[in-house]
């Protein structure tokens, strides 16, 4: 079974790039007459076309690079990513685990995510000249696909607490996660409708879904400031995924404690995704230029760390390389170990108020976020004009601050100690 899911994730990634190659000439009318004009205000220009053997020669290693990401280290770093991530996956699907389908799917369905950046990444570079943090309506659009997965990887969480707690078949919740993937497919579709054919009409710095809900204001901005639809998908996807990592903290509480080593091995993508926002922030500077590296280094080490973990937690239920003993004695002593964490942790956790706000309607938390993710969009996009002078010259020590920050914040919040954690060395 781990198998079969391992080659249908790299068939889909492989069939995406091999798509993509074949649209060459249907692409290269639409470069030819977009790249001719570039409309910048109420003002037009004529630009230079690049040849078609450069457009045609260049295309496969900008397919490779996954969008425009700055530099050749920041490119390669993100590409061999996806390596440790296949890694991840393998792991997490293991049968034993018992990970809940939707974080399954969830997890999954973040490689839809980092295709979608391959097509984006080519237009904003090779029709716009700019990068695709910069061209807001195709950033949203790719941008929108990592917040739904991490939807689902929440609510995949909160339905397995639930379970634990009220002992509740898991089959009862198939017709829920069957609905919940048609959707984040229909969702896809709509978006890949939305970037391929939003291609005939928009324009470089045309912002996300219309800019619906954007302020018309007095004072100006930069021409690649977010719009509220961008910046609401930005603050989805953070907040979410940190509600992912104290779920899967609390899911360690109750069952298998390497769930809770799981949780500790997400914060490096945590501070990924807090990267990217901090670039964003100060206007996407050239000063900062060093973030697209270090947001390159961090979804590296955080793949890295995720495979790892996910490979404890495989370990810890029986998992052996094809090299190992396969020790029937081993097997069941970890499984004994297993069963006995979770027993002891299951009593006390059940008494626990704090898992009240892990049981709530899962209607009720989208609310919250969506609501959270309004408030923050506008709180930055128009609070961060008051200190427009100080954002566009973009101090390198705030922007690092920024970064690390936030973090270990929520590292100290998510793993505090309390009466129902297990003991650190069970992490």
């Amino acid at each position: 079974k781990n198998n079969f899911i391992l080659r249908m994730e790299v068939k889909v990634l492989v069939l995406l790039l091999v798509f993509s190659r074949s649209r060459v000439d249907g692409f290269r009318s639409l470069v030819h007459s977009r790249v001719n004009t570039i409309r910048i205000g109420k003002m037009s220009r004529k630009v230079a076309l690049l040849p078609e053997h450069t457009f045609i020669s260049e295309l496969p290693n900008t397919l490779l690079a996954f969008g425009d990401q700055g530099n050749n280290l920041a490119g390669n770093l993100f590409q061999f990513s996806l390596v440790p991530y296949l890694g991840f996956l393998y792991f997490l699907n293991y049968e034993k685990n018992e990970t809940p389908e939707l974080v399954q799917f969830g997890f999954t369905y973040l490689l839809l995510f980092v295709a979608a950046t391959i097509p984006t990444g080519i237009l904003a570079k090779n029709i716009y000249g700019i990068s695709l943090a910069d061209a807001d309506w195709l950033h949203g659009g790719a941008e929108s696909l990592l917040s739904i997965s991490n939807i689902l990887i929440v609510i995949g969480f909160r339905q397995a607490l639930k379970n634990t707690t009220t002992y509740t078949d898991q089959d009862d919740n198939t017709f829920f996660n069957l609905v919940a993937k048609i959707s984040a497919g229909f969702i896809l579709i709509g978006v890949i409708n939305y970037i391929f054919f939003g291609i005939q009409h928009l324009e470089a710095h045309s912002p996300f879904l219309q800019g619906i809900g954007n302020l018309d204001i007095t004072r100006s901005e930069p021409i690649n400031a977010l719009s509220i639809p961008t910046w609401i998908v930005h603050f989805s996807s953070v907040s979410e995924f940190v509600l992912a990592i104290r779920l899967a903290n609390q899911f360690g509480i109750l069952t298998n404690p390497k769930w809770r080593g799981f949780a500790l091995g997400m914060l490096p993508s945590h501070a990924s995704g807090i990267c990217a926002c901090t670039y964003h922030l100060f206007y996407n500077s050239p000063n900062l230029k060093f973030l697209v590296t270090t947001q390159a280094a961090l979804t590296f080490l955080g793949n890295l760390s995720l495979c790892f973990v996910a490979y404890r937690l495989a370990a810890s239920n029986g998992y052996l390389f094809p090299w190992q003993s396969n020790s029937e004695e081993d097997n069941d002593s970890n499984r004994a170990l297993r069963y006995q964490s979770s027993s002891s942790l299951t009593t006390v956790a059940k008494n626990s108020e704090s898992l009240n706000q892990f049981t709530s309607p899962d209607y009720l938390l989208l609310a919250e976020i969506f609501a959270f993710s309004i408030l923050g969009a506008y709180t930055t996009k128009y609070g961060s004009l008051a200190i427009l002078d100080y954002l566009q010259v973009a101090n390198p020590l705030v922007a690092t601050a920024l970064i690390f920050g936030i973090p270990v914040a929520v590292a100290s919040i998510s793993f505090k100690d309390d009466s129902t954690s297990s003991p650190p060395s069970n992490l």
